[in-house]
């Protein structure tokens, strides 16, 4: 087995649901990701930023009561390192407390031993504003950070020695580097193991105009089903608290099932939706795009600081990456591509998702998200 070979194996095993036993939703879109990063980023008619800036992800940290953002380290050109810089210079300035992180990676494959797991070590170090510049430094934070994250992923890599991969997206994955493989293993392992709960932002770029815009990508078919829509003060901001709550509600429910007990009624997610007085319930007719509360904090974020939140829809039905692309990464049939700069105004209420079908952390539970209707979004003409 040669280097490609083993790391593809191994980001498969990643991917895979040891409790369920079967891969992980999340696995075929690292293909639609790499489609969009290669392709549709560059594409004229979807008026993206030139040049975008990949590998950011954030939590929120309730000990310090900040947002840390983490960047994944990649050998970007001065052009590209300029959205980063910006975008550390502005927030630092407008949200002092938060946190920025360069997270490194050294990936050594076991080349001999395909079971014995591969050596992930990360290196964090800080990155502080000063003046003009963003300088890096090993902080007390920084090294706990690199000790937490290499020791945690060490410990998990164990548990997947006995997963045999299945080869699913191996094709695709055969396009990357070794490289590139070692940061997709490095990335993935960050997220599935760390236990941060991270949210990754697809892409952050500057406009013509010289604005910060944050892009997220996703590749989904509009929901048809019930949706909630607020009779008085229907803004982003009450959307995002009532949809937080509910989630928080559901995975509270989601435990005392799974502990053989029943929900008390007070406790049901969702009761207060049944208030017509302060909700109307709608059925659309063309349907909406659903968007998770921890991206539309996002959307909050860059309202907040006249930023732009690009989201980018390639609009087709449930199908797997070989019914999508040619093992060359060309889809095998034209795309339709919605996009949106997304405001307050466009947020048209909440609706419940099937937890089932997600690829989040809280698998299985069911959460709200909130709707954008299909009719505002353009459609990029190519």
């Amino acid at each position: 087995m040669n280097e490609k070979a083993f790391l593809i194996d191994w980001i498969h095993r990643v991917e895979y649901d040891l409790k369920e036993g079967r891969p992980t939703k999340r696995r075929p879109s690292l293909v639609t990701e790499l489609y969009f990063e290669r392709h549709l980023s560059k594409l004229r008619e979807l008026n993206l930023p030139a040049v975008i800036a990949f590998g950011w992800m954030k939590r929120f940290c309730w000990k310090k009561q900040c947002t840390e953002w983490f960047k994944i380290a990649s050998n970007d050109s001065l052009a590209k390192k300029q959205p980063t810089l910006l975008f550390i210079k502005e927030i630092s300035k407008r949200q002092p407390q938060d946190k920025f992180y360069l997270v490194q990676y050294e990936v050594q494959s076991q080349l001999s031993m395909p079971n014995t797991p591969p050596s992930v070590v990360f290196k964090v170090t800080s990155l502080l504003r000063e003046g003009d510049s963003i300088c890096r430094y090993t902080t007390k934070d920084s090294l706990q950070l690199s000790a937490e994250l290499t020791a945690q992923t060490a410990n998990e890599l164990k548990h997947y020695v006995s997963t045999r991969s299945d080869n699913e997206i191996g094709p695709w994955l055969e396009l990357l580097s070794t490289t590139e493989l070692k940061k997709l293993l490095s990335t993935r392992c960050l997220m599935n193991f760390s236990s941060k709960n991270f949210t990754d932002i697809d892409g952050i770029g500057i406009n013509d105009s010289g604005t910060l815009t944050f892009v997220e990508f996703k590749r989904k078919d509009p929901a048809h089903g019930l949706r909630y829509r607020l009779l008085q003060n229907p803004r982003l901001e009450t959307y995002l608290e009532i949809a937080k709550n509910l989630n928080k509600k559901e995975r509270k429910a989601w435990k005392v099932k799974q502990a053989g007990q029943i929900p008390l009624k007070d406790n049901q997610p969702g009761a207060e939706l049944e208030n017509t007085e302060r909700w109307e319930t709608v059925m659309p007719n063309e349907g909406c795009f659903g968007l998770d509360t921890s991206h539309a904090e996002n959307i909050l974020l860059c309202s907040n600081n006249d930023w732009v939140y690009r989201y980018v829809i390639w609009n087709h039905m449930p199908a797997t990456v070989g019914e999508l692309f040619n093992h060359r990464l060309v889809p095998w049939s034209s795309q339709d591509l919605r996009y949106l700069d997304i405001e307050s105004r466009h947020i048209d209420g909440i609706s419940r998702a099937d937890g089932k079908k997600s690829g989040s952390y809280t698998k299985g539970v069911p959460r709200y998200q909130l709707m954008i209707k299909v009719e505002d979004f353009l459609k990029a003409e190519l």
